[in-house]
């Protein structure tokens, strides 16, 4: 993407922000990581972008195998084309820790340019951080399903019941104020 496609894309001279996760299949713990895996190169192309559109910062998010001895090589050739920006140290984030009813680690690449975004680092994001929330209070409001018999082949016919109350979790997501 260039400058020219991002104006088009946006409607704006500038972009603020790039947030993008390359496909991480190549660099999965429960993966092969396969070296000759053409996805792998997306990574590169990611950060490509980043130097050709040049947003005031930007946010990599991948799988922490991205860090292993076999893989974080590429992360560094990949991270050379944010030249021009100050990147902050990658790390390892748990979604629990910030309130989400998953417990998933990923590997974070922060970078802003300093003539385009003031200066920041991790301590800013602590205060982001929540504790973290259960599958039952995430899907709480879900429609209960109530079997009503089978179909021709033998299969159960379920039916939703009524939407149930709405969780705490789902009214903070919901609200305004996010």
């Amino acid at each position: 993407m260039s400058v020219l496609a991002a104006k088009r894309h946006t409607g704006h001279e500038h972009v603020d922000l790039i947030f993008g996760g390359p496909p991480c299949q190549g660099f999965s713990a429960i993966g092969r990581r396969d070296k000759t895996d053409p996805r792998r190169t997306l990574l590169e192309h990611f950060f490509r972008i980043i130097s050709e559109v040049r947003p005031s910062a930007f946010v990599m998010e991948n799988v922490e195998g991205l860090l292993f001895s076999n893989s974080i090589q590429e992360l560094e050739k990949a991270t050379a084309h944010a030249a021009g920006y100050h990147l902050l140290p990658t790390v390892v984030l748990n979604a629990a820790n910030f309130g989400a009813a998953t417990n998933r680690r990923r590997a974070f690449v922060i970078g802003y340019d300093p003539d385009l975004s003031a200066p920041f680092d991790w301590s800013d994001f602590e205060t982001a951080k929540e504790s973290p929330t259960t599958v039952r209070d995430a899907i709480a409001e879900l429609k209960a399903p109530v079997a009503i018999g089978q179909d021709r082949q033998g299969f159960d016919v379920w039916r939703l019941r009524k939407r149930a109350k709405q969780s705490e979790y789902s009214l903070a997501l919901s609200s305004p104020d996010g």
